[in-house]
């Protein structure tokens, strides 16, 4: 093999010296470290001197691709563009206010098991939603009711001899809803309110409240807790004061109350806008309409979930019946009540957001 050094070498020799940083520098405000350098290798290897070329492209240049002769944007012939050394640091070399105008590049995110639930919650999410809108009449969910009667029977008199006063009967009633039992004679009235108050046992079918068979509560649990009880006749007793029968209720009720019943039996008479100054005055003292109110608010003594009235607005005048009603029908607005009306008005029973007819 011969020794000799050929001219293609001699050219990949110097080409490798061109390409090597320089230590020459030129004034800073000459240079524009956004601007990119293109390295341009010649294939010719006559023109061997030249074979690299830096172009640095500036803005001054000229559509055609030609430099500015203006003087300040001459620079030194001989001296080539320095070049910055790599740097570690996050801004690659770049000055502080370079950094800031260009963005950091995003880094991939880290997909976590909670992640991919929380997509797949909102993949459902958005399903449900669709199917709602594709299905706006009909009904996808379906709540528990509060009380219910499941295909309910009750016969008349001992042993059923004369036959049933109810057949049947299925009802729901929910919270937050105002519910009217449309009956069409006494004995049905007493037998649909004698098995919601928990005081009748049905011959057939079932009565539950919140999906539990409410014959597994005790009388005084559910009637203390769970059922507020408005009777057509003898809820309060009118030798007394509205704020005694009210404590005497709660006494029964055998509840915890946080604070003295006194308290609140004034709040809940107040809350019926019960007159304030016959408050420790007997009923037979206030009038009829006062004394309906005093029955709603014993009712609402026991914090029940279920507010059952058996005929509230009957011998009433227009007026009191028209005030008694947006009583009861306001409960369910401003609370979570379930109130039940059994009558045989069928004016009022038509006011309920749901109306059964028996």
């Amino acid at each position: 093999m011969s020794d000799k050094t050929t001219d293609t070498d001699k050219i990949d020799d110097k080409t490798t010296e061109t390409n090597k940083p320089t230590d020459t520098t030129t004034e800073p405000d000459k240079i524009d470290r956004t601007e990119p350098v293109f390295d341009i290798v010649y294939d010719d290897p006559t023109n061997a001197e030249e074979t690299v070329e830096e172009i640095r492209v500036t803005p001054s240049m000229t559509a055609g691709g030609e430099e500015d002769d203006s003087p300040e944007n001459q620079t030194e012939p001989d001296q080539a563009e320095p070049t910055e050394p790599e740097s570690d640091d996050e801004t690659g070399g770049q000055t502080d206010d370079e950094s800031d105008d260009k963005p950091d590049e995003p880094s991939e995110p880290k997909v976590t098991a909670d992640d991919l639930e929380a997509e797949q919650v909102e993949h459902a999410a958005s399903a449900v939603d669709r199917e709602l809108k594709s299905r706006k009449d009909t009904f996808t969910f379906k709540t528990y009711p509060t009380l219910a009667l499941k295909h309910v029977s009750v016969a008349a008199g001992r042993g059923g001899a004369g036959g049933d006063v109810l057949h049947d009967v299925s009802l729901e009633f929910y919270q937050r809803r105002t519910h009217a039992v449309l009956v069409s004679s006494e004995a049905e009235r007493m037998a649909v309110t004698g098995l919601l108050a928990g005081i009748v046992r049905p011959t057939d079918g079932k009565v539950q409240f919140k999906s539990q068979d409410l014959h597994e509560y005790t009388p005084q649990e559910f009637r203390g807790h769970f059922m507020g009880f408005i009777p057509q006749r003898g809820a309060v007793r009118t030798d007394w004061s509205a704020v005694r029968n009210l404590v005497a209720a709660m006494d029964a009720s055998n509840r915890n109350f946080l604070r003295p019943k006194p308290i609140l039996a004034e709040q809940l008479l107040q809350q019926v806008d019960f007159p304030e100054e016959m408050a420790n005055k007997p009923l037979t003292a206030v009038k009829e309409l006062d004394r309906r109110r005093a029955t709603i608010a014993r009712a609402l003594s026991c914090e029940p979930s279920v507010i059952l009235a058996d005929e509230p607005t009957s011998q009433l005048g227009e007026e009191t019946a028209e005030t008694v009603w947006d009583l009861l029908s306001g409960l369910t607005r401003h609370d979570d009540y379930c109130v039940i009306i059994v009558t045989e008005d069928r004016d009022l029973a038509t006011r309920a957001d749901v109306t059964y007819e028996i």
